[in-house]
């Protein structure tokens, strides 16, 4: 599937749902790096970028 198919829409909902980018990726055909790039070309958030805005915040 190509970047340009899959709605910012989609890419972030499954940003929330999934833990990982490799999870979410594939849940929308796409490769982890696939996934990525597509979300930092729409400026969503992925799941390894959530998780460590999570950690600092819980560290202080």
């Amino acid at each position: 599937m190509l970047l340009n198919s899959v709605s910012p829409e989609s890419l972030a909902r499954v940003a929330r749902l999934y833990r990982t980018s490799k999870e979410a990726g594939a849940a929308i055909g796409l490769t982890m790096r696939g996934f990525s790039r597509a979300c930092r070309r729409h400026g969503i958030e992925t799941p390894a970028a959530r998780r460590g805005r999570e950690r600092q915040l819980a560290r202080g």
